[in-house]
């Protein structure tokens, strides 16, 4: 039914789909080496003062990732 379509920019499509919950984020993204039960065991991990090249090692991520993480960059809506 091409009634409820919608001409809209590539990022106000993007928008909608937060919105409506259907944008992968986390393990659901493809190519995700990380699950959300992950998520909590890193920041603690991290407030032990372990350095993110351990974790990175540990978790089989980059020492990038674990920054992001660690600066609140990605996977905030993890806690």
């Amino acid at each position: 039914n091409k009634n409820n379509l919608k001409w809209v920019t590539p990022k106000e499509n993007i928008r909608q789909s937060v919105v409506a919950g259907t944008h992968p984020r986390g393990s659901r993204v493809g190519g995700s080496k990380l699950h959300e039960v992950s998520i909590p065991i890193i920041r603690n991990l991290l407030k032990m003062g372990k350095s993110c090249a351990f974790i990175s090692e540990r978790f089989g991520v980059s020492r990038q990732v674990i920054s992001g993480i660690k600066h609140n960059k990605i996977w905030r809506y993890c806690h």
